[in-house]
């Protein structure tokens, strides 16, 4: 029984290798696949790190430019602030301007009423001036009339 026994016990014993190099022969392929995916997940990882790197930057340029860009609204909210308040006192010189505008209108026209006013009563003088000239000619002329015919009616009357 002892060399039966050990016969079985060899076949036992391997089919238990036989089992155990397929078993073997299994884990080995698992295990190069596992590595095979392992050294795919690590191309993958290192691809990965480097898109991530750059969307890193792409990030760091994108709060940069949108930083300058809001140091540019912000000067330009300042520029048309800045441009408001210019308008506005613009628009206040400019009515100030009409305003003054209007005022050495309405003078120059009293100006020119008055001036108007002052030729009409400088021309009425100067007719008063020429009448009253003519009036003491007419009077200087009738005086000298008068004084002539004295003389002539003294020197008629001393001839008679």
């Amino acid at each position: 029984m002892e060399k039966t026994e050990l016969l079985r016990l060899k076949c036992k014993l391997e089919l238990d290798v036989s089992d155990l190099e397929r078993s073997l022969a299994h884990a080995n392929e698992a295990n190069e696949e596992a590595q095979s995916n392992m050294k795919r997940y690590m191309t993958q990882i290192a691809e990965m790190r480097t898109v991530i790197a750059e969307e890193q930057s792409c990030r760091e340029k994108f709060q940069n430019d949108l930083f300058s860009v809001e140091k540019k609204l912000a000067k330009a909210m300042s520029e048309k602030e800045d441009a408001i308040i210019k308008q506005l006192q613009m628009e206040r010189l400019k009515k100030q301007v009409d305003a003054d505008l209007n005022e050495a209108r309405s003078q120059q026209e009293q100006l020119s009423k008055q001036t108007a006013d002052l030729s009409a009563t400088k021309k009425k003088l100067e007719v008063e001036i020429l009448l009253m000239k003519v009036y003491v000619e007419v009077i200087w002329f009738t005086t000298e009339c008068s004084s002539e015919t004295r003389k002539l009616s003294i020197n008629v009357e001393a001839n008679l």
